[in-house]
C-alpha cells in the first residue's frame, strides 16, 4: 500500500502544480512470473566463456534458461503502445523502466501481465570536502602509501598480487579515460547508460564536472603511477559504466545501476564497485535486504558470481542518518569510512538494517584519499566519502579473487570480515572493523553443507553452517527471488516441510545467523 501512497501522492502534487500538462516520470513496470515461456531464446545474451566460468565457479546453483532472455516483445510492444518511453529493460527484474505520465501508468496498470508499477528511485549523493593530505609522506606508492598500509595492500603486493585477471565493473558517473592513471588498454569495456553509447568520457553534452567522482573511484581502485598512486588493485582490467547524469536536480537513477550490473554480468565481471546509494522513497523499514530494486539487482549478480562492493553512505548528520540502499543486500560488502588514524569519519552512514543486521560489513580510509583529479591528465587530489573508502575495499577484494579464484563472494565477504580488527565485537558504525587483508588472504573457510531429500511427500533440509545458531528458511516462486515467505525460524540444522507434492516449484533459502558476530550468512 505504501508504495501506491506514493505514487499517488506525487501524482497529486503534479496536478496541483501543473494541471495542464502533467510531466512524464520515471517508473518501473513490472511483469508477472509465469511468462518465462515467452522470452525470445533466438534472442539470448551469449555471456562471455569468462562469465560462465565465474558462474560455475562462484555462482549459487543453476540460473534460470531466461536469465539471459530478453523480455518478451510482444508484451514490450503492449507498455510502448501506452505512449511511453522506454529507458531500460532488465531481464533479471523482469522488469522495464519507462517514462511515463500519470494518465500513461493508469493504462499500463490495465495491460495483461502487468504485476505492478513503482517509482523509479532517483536521489543525490551526499558528498564531503575535499580533506588535506600534506601530512603524508611520499613513499614507494606515493602520497596512496598510507591508505594502502592501513589495510595492509603493500603486503599483499610483496606476494606477487596486483589484481591481474580480475575484470572489475565500476558502475559510477564518468571516466576521465586521458588521465595518464587511467590506462586505457586496461578498459575491456564501457558504456554511457545516459546518452546510450559507448563512451565514458566527458561528451559535449554533459558538464564539466561529470567525470569528476569515477575518475576518483576508479583510480583508488587501480590506478599504477610509480612514486604517485597505487590502487590495490593495479593491474586489473576495467569495464566502465557511467550511470549518473549530473546535469538532473536527482542524478542518481536506480534502473541505471541495474542496467549495468546487467551489461557487465555476462562479459564476465568478476566483481563490481559501486560509490553509489539511494534514499529517496524508500523507508528505513525497507532496507530489508530484498525489498529496494537496486538491491535486488545487486542480489542477482551475487547469486551469479559476482563479488559486490558498495557504500555504505555519507548520511549519518543528515536527516537519514542511516544507510542506503544497495547497501542493505544480504551478501554485499558494503565500507564505512576511517581517517588516516583509524578514527571513524563523522559522515559514515551506520546500520543496522531493518531486519537487524549488522552494517557495515567493514571500513577502510574514507578522508584525505589520494586519487586522479580531472584538471588535467597529471592532476591528483585527495577525496572524502565512502565512495572512497568503497574502491580501497573493492580492490582489495579483487585481490582475494586473484589468489583463490574458485572463492564464492559470500566467502571473500567472510574472509574480510572475519579478520577484520573489531570481528570480536563488531557494531554498526565500524561494522567488523577495519580491513586486514594479509590475514583475509590466510582465511580458512569452513565446510559448510547443505543436503535435501523428498520423503513420502516431505521435503527434508538438512545442513552444517559450522558455528551458527540460528537460521532463516525462506521460499520463492523463483530461483532468484525474491524470498519474501518466510517458512521457519530454528535454531535447528534440520527442517521437515510437510506437503510439497503438487503442481508448483518452489525454491528455499537457508540462511546461517552467527548470533555473537551478528552477521547473517
Amino acid at each position: 500500500m505504501r508504495k501506491h501512497f506514493a505514487c499517488l501522492l506525487l501524482s497529486f502534487i503534479v496536478i496541483r502544480l501543473c494541471a495542464a500538462s502533467a510531466p512524464a516520470v520515471p517508473c518501473w513496470v513490472f511483469l508477472e512470473s509465469g511468462y518465462e515461456s515467452q522470452y525470445p531464446a533466438e534472442k539470448a545474451l551469449q555471456p562471455t566463456g569468462k562469465a560462465l566460468q565465474r558462474r560455475a565457479l562462484r555462482g549459487n546453483g543453476e540460473w534460470p534458461e531466461w536469465i539471459d532472455r530478453p523480455l518478451p516483445v510482444d508484451w514490450i510492444e503492449a507498455v510502448e503502445s501506452t505512449g511511453v518511453d522506454v529507458r531500460t529493460q532488465s531481464r533479471w527484474l523482469r522488469a522495464v523502466s519507462v517514462l511515463a505520465t500519470e494518465q500513461q501508468q493508469e493504462r499500463l496498470r490495465t495491460l495483461p501481465g502487468v504485476r505492478e508499477l513503482c517509482p523509479v528511485l532517483r536521489g543525490r549523493r551526499v558528498t564531503q570536502p575535499d580533506l588535506d593530505a600534506s601530512h603524508i609522506n611520499r613513499l614507494q606508492y606515493g602520497d596512496s602509501q598510507t591508505q594502502l598500509e592501513q589495510i595492509g595492500v603493500p603486503t599483499a603486493h610483496d606476494r606477487g598480487l596486483s589484481g591481474s585477471g580480475v575484470l572489475v565493473l565500476m558502475i559510477d558517473s564518468g571516466y576521465y579515460k586521458d588521465h595518464e592513471a587511467l590506462d586505457e588498454s586496461r578498459v575491456v569495456g564501457e558504456w554511457d547508460f545516459i546518452f546510450d553509447d559507448g563512451d565514458t568520457q566527458n561528451g559535449p553534452e554533459d558538464i564539466a564536472t561529470q567525470h569528476n567522482h569515477g575518475t576518483a573511484t576508479a583510480t583508488a581502485l587501480g590506478a599504477h603511477v610509480p612514486g604517485v598512486l597505487y590502487g590495490p588493485a593495479y593491474n586489473c582490467s576495467y569495464l566502465l559504466a557511467k550511470t549518473e547524469d549530473l546535469r538532473s536536480e536527482t542524478p542518481i537513477e536506480e534502473d541505471y545501476l541495474v542496467a549495468a550490473l546487467e551489461w557487465g554480468e555476462p562479459l564476465g565481471a568478476d566483481l563490481a564497485s559501486i560509490s553509489l546509494g539511494y534514499t529517496d522513497w524508500y523507508l528505513q523499514t525497507d532496507l530489508d535486504g530484498q525489498t529496494a530494486v537496486c538491491t535486488q539487482g545487486v542480489n542477482q549478480a551475487i547469486e551469479l558470481g559476482m563479488v559486490v562492493v558498495t557504500s555504505a553512505g555519507n548520511s549519518r548528520v543528515s536527516d537519514w542518518g542511516a544507510i542506503g540502499t544497495p547497501a542493505d543486500a544480504f551478501e554485499v560488502i558494503s565500507t564505512g569510512a576511517v581517517d588516516s588514524a583509524g578514527e571513524l569519519m563523522y559522515f559514515s552512514s551506520p546500520g543496522p538494517t531493518a531486519d537487524g543486521r549488522i552494517k557495515p560489513e567493514v571500513v577502510a580510509m574514507g578522508g584525505g584519499v589520494w586519487c586522479a583529479g580531472t584538471d588535467n591528465v597529471t592532476h591528483y587530489r585527495t577525496a572524502a566519502g565512502t565512495s572512497l573508502s568503497c574502491p580501497l575495499v573493492a580492490g582489495s577484494a579483487a585481490l582475494i579473487l586473484e589468489a583463490h579464484p574458485d572463492w564464492t563472494p559470500g566467502l571473500v565477504r567472510r574472509a574480510l570480515m572475519f579478520t577484520a580488527d573489531r570481528a570480536g565485537a563488531p557494531d554498526n558504525d565500524f561494522g567488523w572493523g577495519l580491513v586486514n587483508l594479509p590475514a583475509a588472504l590466510d582465511f580458512q573457510p569452513g565446510g559448510d553443507t547443505l543436503q535435501i531429500s523428498l520423503q513420502a511427500g516431505q521435503l527434508v533440509l538438512c545442513w552444517n553452517a559450522g558455528l551458527a545458531q540460528s537460521y532463516i528458511v525462506r521460499s520463492s516462486d523463483c530461483a532468484y527471488g525474491p524470498f519474501e515467505t518466510v517458512v521457519a525460524a530454528t535454531a535447528d540444522t534440520m527442517l521437515v516441510i510437510q506437503n510439497v507434492i503438487g503442481d508448483a516449484t518452489r525454491f528455499y533459502q537457508v540462511r546461517a545467523f552467527f548470533e555473537d558476530a551478528g552477521v547473517d550468512q
